[in-house]
């Protein structure tokens, strides 16, 4: 674990491997301020990758991604890159790390009961200036935030909160035990018993300290609450991440199928989306499924009833305006004269005007050939929630 600042001239004599890493390794408060400058700077980039699935869960389970649900899980993760970071960093070169003689772990509970009363007794200073004490500590409240993360948001019991404050603590030290899994081919951080204890007893702290701040913070019900009110309307990028999802899974499909037959792909194409829709139970894409939404019917009475021939003027319509008339358009500019930028400009306004609808919710061409719209599916997902607590 990272060590308190202190004078390396001073520690107990099991902790010096701790406090005396070298140059590399001094422990000062300058060096946990750049620990967490590099965390910082990192963390754009984790959350690039955690970004989408992220987002897709969200509207998967809520139908929406609720700002302060966002912000609360970006915190979180900050966190954890801070700790981890930590723990691990700076890191030596592994030509001093191979030179050195390792640092041997400590399997021995409590054992710094003895580093407070050894340095206590060499130095008589006042025990809120004992060093040995403060790496005690730092290690308790380094894991307090956590503790009050697992009460808050992720709603666990105290059991859960111990055992994974544990998990998390063990993980942290094996990390320094196997200098980072054969990264490094000996430990250059102890692995101390001690500090599992202390990560431990800092998690069931900030679980006990979150019940004096949970009024400041809605409740994660009420948190859920405001998801699944705004899931309930299908935005833009809900649409825009759901016909994303399916060109990805559907290119991939026919790029499959036409190495088979080819020259089919878009065939391929048109027919994974009737396909699934005709398949599925609940007449949605899977591209829909993962962000929730399904298509209901406009014709009465049963508007959860889609027949297959509505799922083939749909698709079908589709298909033909956006990608067969743009080809033929284009065959047409390469051959006509005047009026072939006339119906190039006239196809472009009719697609900003088919978009707009689409901002406004209004149905387009083939919402009303087809009697089909798609709409949110978070309704019954929110009763099956309701009805598991």
């Amino acid at each position: 674990m990272p060590a308190f600042p202190s004078n390396k001239n001073v520690i107990p004599a099991r902790r010096l491997a701790r406090y005396n890493q070298g140059k590399e390794k001094e422990a000062d408060m300058h060096t946990y301020i750049e620990v967490i400058h590099t965390a910082l700077v990192a963390f754009p980039l984790v959350a690039v990758f955690f970004t989408l699935p992220y987002v897709l869960y969200n509207y998967h389970k809520y139908g929406s991604v609720f700002s302060l649900k966002v912000l609360i899980v970006y915190s979180f993760i900050l966190y954890m890159m801070t700790v981890v970071f930590l723990v691990i960093l700076p890191l030596p070169s592994r030509a001093s790390v191979a030179a050195s003689p390792g640092v041997p772990p400590n399997f021995i509970p409590f054992r710094f009961v003895g580093d407070i009363v050894e340095y206590q007794n060499r130095h008589h200073v006042p025990l809120w200036k004992n060093e040995a004490l403060f790496q005690v500590l730092f290690n308790v409240l380094m894991f307090v935030p956590f503790g009050m993360y697992l009460r808050y948001y992720f709603r666990c019991s105290w059991k859960k909160a111990i055992l994974f404050s544990f998990c998390f603590s063990l993980f942290l030290e094996t990390t320094q035990l196997t200098g980072i899994y054969g990264l490094y081919a000996k430990a250059f951080r102890m692995f101390d018993v001690d500090d599992l204890m202390a990560n431990t007893c800092g998690g069931l702290v900030g679980y006990a300290l979150m019940s004096g701040f949970r009024f400041l913070l809605p409740s994660r019900e009420k948190l859920d609450e405001e998801s699944y009110a705004l899931g309930r309307r299908v935005s833009l990028f809900r649409r825009i991440l759901s016909v994303l999802c399916d060109l990805a899974f559907s290119s991939g499909f026919a790029g499959l199928m036409s190495v088979l037959l080819p020259h089919t792909f878009m065939v391929w194409i048109v027919l994974y989306f009737i396909g699934s829709v005709a398949w599925s139970k609940k007449r949605r894409t899977p591209g829909m499924a993962m962000t929730s939404m399904r298509l209901y019917s406009t014709i009465p009475p049963d508007t959860q009833t889609i027949e297959l021939w509505q799922i083939f003027i749909r698709y079908c319509s589709i298909f033909a305006v956006f990608y067969i008339f743009p080809f033929e358009l284009l065959d047409l500019l390469a051959v006509s004269g005047l009026f072939a930028p006339i119906a190039a400009i006239g196809y472009f306004i009719f697609t900003l005007v088919i978009f707009s609808k689409i901002v406004e919710r209004r149905p387009v061409f083939f919402s009303k050939w087809s009697g089909t719209i798609v709409e949110s599916d978070i309704a019954a997902l929110e009763q099956h929630e309701r009805a598991l607590r």
